[in-house]
């Protein structure tokens, strides 16, 4: 069992912000090669597909970063639930019998990746340690519903008479925060939590929009990076295949699974090419109108994007 010394020692070992910037180390995929003197990332595809304007902006223009409440949130919850997920997994391999599963302690691993989060505030970002102490309470809470929840889906599987070592397969991530790339095609991520199942790998992403009608408004945008994860997780396991992909909305608690076709994938090669077609154009594209629209509202670059006028353009 974790306890709360180790979790502060880990402050100094965190990666979850790992720069990705070398591709030598990733092996190489069957396409053909793209111009990738523009560098993308997982995220840039989902941009994309959301809105073109939203990401030629993005990439092309010299805009100040921008850093709203809602993403200093995420941040701060992929951070903890990075933590989380290295200490759950030791705890139900510990497990060999139903009862040891009933009285798995999850409370002490959701107490240890608090405090990893509110000591890496301290330390490295004090905005962070603030806005945590703000949300902890919503946070902790959180977590315990979704662990509770855990351990009553392994004790049930046990009951039935699955093996333990596929039950922690099915509900604990087989790798987190895990960094994937193409040479090729000039992209690189990094996967919240990859899930192996025999011979399938399942990419799960965290969101935290707060309801989900935002949810629905970015579907398809989450579908895309799913789609670029399991593209780059073949290419770096390709002894595995990645055809399906989870989406947790962390606030609301539920997920959403999308199947992942070879025309998916397909497509994701597509949209890389055609980033880099919209780039080397170098024209704004025009804002979205009609139904489309309705993304606007959400868009955290919405007042920067309408302040433009045709010919402001400045390159980074």
């Amino acid at each position: 069992m974790w306890k709360r010394n180790q979790w502060t020692s880990l402050v100094h070992q965190w990666g979850g912000l790992d720069d990705l910037n070398n591709y030598n180390n990733f092996p190489t995929l069957g396409v053909t090669e793209h111009d990738n003197s523009t560098k993308l990332y997982a995220s840039d595809l989902p941009d994309f597909v959301y809105c073109k304007r939203l990401f030629f902006i993005k990439k092309t223009m010299d805009i100040p970063r921008v850093e709203t409440s809602p993403m200093l949130w995420g941040t701060i919850e992929h951070e903890i639930r990075r933590s989380l997920a290295r200490a759950i997994r030791p705890e139900y391999e510990s497990c060999n019998d139903i009862e040891s599963l009933q009285n798995l302690n999850y409370q002490s691993a959701i107490d240890g990746a608090l405090d990893y989060g509110m000591e890496l505030g301290r330390t490295v970002k004090p905005q962070y340690y603030l806005r945590l102490e703000e949300i902890q309470p919503h946070l902790r809470y959180r977590l315990q519903i979704e662990e509770k929840q855990r351990r009553e889906k392994a004790v049930k599987m046990a009951r039935k008479g699955m093996k333990f070592e596929r039950i922690f397969d099915e509900l604990l991530p087989w790798k987190f925060e895990i960094g994937v790339g193409s040479r090729e095609l000039g992209i690189t991520g990094r996967i919240d939590q990859v899930f192996k199942i025999n011979t399938s790998l399942i990419p799960l992403d965290f969101k935290t929009h707060r309801n989900r009608i935002a949810a629905l408004i970015f579907r398809e945008s989450h579908f895309e990076q799913l789609a670029v994860y399991a593209l780059l997780l073949e290419q770096k396991y390709p002894e595995y295949s990645a055809n399906m992909g989870i989406i947790k909305y962390t606030e609301d608690l539920h997920d959403e699974k999308f199947t992942i076709t070879t025309k998916a994938k397909k497509n994701v090669i597509e949209h890389i090419k055609q980033t880099r077609e919209l780039i080397q154009k170098n024209e704004l594209p025009p804002k979205l109108s009609g139904e489309q629209s309705i993304k606007c509202e959400s868009c955290y670059l919405k007042n920067f994007c309408f302040g433009l006028e045709k010919g402001e353009i400045t390159k980074c």
